[in-house]
């Protein structure tokens, strides 16, 4: 379970450690996507993230969208 979906994890809390995480991820996120395990903090920030951190993130990977299902290809 998501670190950040924890029921006993307050708004406030929550919400500063999703801050934190784009933070780090910022920059990077054309390197996290395409592997399994850490396309995970992407969705989690596209699902707790504000609306700006969402628009950043797409605004990011916005130029790989076509690549995505290529490099799919290759395992079928």
């Amino acid at each position: 379970m998501c670190f950040m979906c924890r029921k006993d994890l307050t708004s406030a809390k929550a919400q500063s450690c999703v801050a934190e995480l784009y933070k780090l991820v910022c920059g990077h996120m054309k390197s996290l996507v395409f592997a399994h395990d850490t396309s995970r903090v992407l969705q989690t920030l596209m699902k707790l993230g504000s609306h700006e951190m969402k628009d950043a993130i797409f605004h990011e990977l916005k130029g790989l969208v076509v690549s995505y299902p290529i490099s799919l290809s290759v395992y079928i």
